[in-house]
């Protein structure tokens, strides 16, 4: 029900319930991860988050809740105490674009803070003392969320720096990306003329099944 953004009052109380619930228990994360690896399955989506994400990102969705979204988003990828927990969240999350998301919105905010001032500027002469102090105040409001989602956004960054860190191996090699370690693997079996037993293995790979339900 947290996933029905229809009523925003209720999955924003929800969503924020999570968050604490996934943050001061280690019981309550494995069940929150459990909660999310079934909703993803269920409704067959491509990845954990999908369906908070694509809510996260559309233009319906208000700052504060983009800002408890976020925040709960945060807590799943780093209240995990296994790095590689945390590494497999939140290479979900930045394959559904999330920090590329972030960024957008927070060069679109200040854009947009640039325009209320030149608007303030503007109206100056004409406005109502009244009308001003209500302005006043709503901007500080505003102020006040922009700085919160942008603190998120440095927290999402500032610890995938400090995990990525770890998965580093001593040659530089990030051994939390996938790509990379495939290069590196095709380099090793080149050199070692074993290329044709590894193609033989990611041959049997594609046969994998794909559906996300299983």
């Amino acid at each position: 029900r947290c996933l029905d953004f229809s009523n925003l009052h209720v999955a924003r109380q929800i969503i924020e319930m999570l968050s604490v619930c996934t943050f001061y228990s280690e019981e309550g994360y494995t069940s929150v991860m459990t909660a999310l690896d079934t909703y993803q399955r269920f409704n067959q989506e491509p990845r954990r988050f999908y369906s908070i994400v694509n809510y996260f990102k559309s233009d319906d969705c208000p700052l504060d809740v983009r800002i408890s979204l976020l925040t709960f988003m945060n807590m799943c990828v780093n209240s995990g105490s296994e790095l590689e927990t945390r590494v497999s969240a939140r290479n979900d999350l930045l394959a559904l674009d999330v920090l590329l998301t972030c960024h957008q919105m927070m060069s679109k905010n200040d854009t947009s803070e640039k325009t209320d001032d030149n608007e303030h500027n503007d109206n100056d002469g004409g406005e109502e003392k009244k009308n001003e102090e209500k302005t006043l105040k709503r901007r500080s409001s505003m102020a006040q969320l922009k700085d919160t989602f942008n603190a998120q956004v440095a927290v999402f960054e500032q610890l995938y720096a400090a995990d990525r860190e770890e998965t580093m191996s001593s040659d530089g090699l990030d051994m939390s990306n996938s790509k990379e370690l495939m290069n590196k693997i095709f380099e090793s079996t080149d050199a070692s003329g074993l290329s044709d037993e590894v193609l033989g293995g990611l041959q049997q790979m594609l046969l994998l099944p794909t559906d996300v339900s299983l």
